[in-house]
């Protein structure tokens, strides 16, 4: 703990993890991403992904998955909310319930475009990345603009960069 060499170590041993014990299970997932120690695994049935799971946590004894399912055919990963429909996904953008919107102010004592309109210019291009489609997008940008105005952010600003965002990509 604490050492730099901790989060290499981790991955090492992931990646290993991976190799091996992927390979050597019967009920293994159709899909399997991993950032650091978050996985995205697609399974056929939960029954699947029961088995596999138990699978696992019966190959080390430091090491305990836990497991989370989707609910109303969607499921966070990270900061993206992926949604089934029939057999595609969309993603949008994804809050914890903790999220309050807050931002730097607008009015705060901090750089105004080193900080403040880059965070903009960031959030704009982060939803960008992750909406799926056109209509997602628009609807995560509304919700992006109102916390901006929310935390003090003028109007005109916020449309100019989120604007100039979109157009060069």
């Amino acid at each position: 703990m604490g050492s730099p060499l901790g989060p290499v170590l981790a991955n090492i041993f992931m990646c290993h993890f991976e190799e091996s014990w992927l390979t050597n299970s019967q009920s293994r997932p159709s899909i399997w991403f991993r950032y650091v120690d978050d996985t995205f695994s697609l399974f056929d049935s939960k029954d699947t992904a029961s088995r596999f799971l138990e699978f696992l946590n019966s190959r080390h004894p430091n090491i305990k998955f836990t497991m989370e399912l989707e609910e109303n055919r969607e499921i966070p990963f990270l900061d993206v909310c992926i949604k089934r429909d029939h057999n595609t996904f969309s993603t949008t953008i994804h809050h914890k319930k903790t999220f309050t919107g807050l931002y730097t102010k607008w009015d705060s004592f901090t750089p105004r475009t080193k900080y403040k309109v880059n965070l903009i210019r960031t959030l704009t291009y982060r939803c960008l990345r992750i909406c799926s489609n056109s209509t997602l997008l628009q609807s995560t940008l509304s919700d992006l603009k109102n916390s901006l105005l929310l935390n003090g952010y003028p109007r005109g600003v916020i449309n100019y960069n989120v604007n100039d965002v979109l157009h060069k990509k």
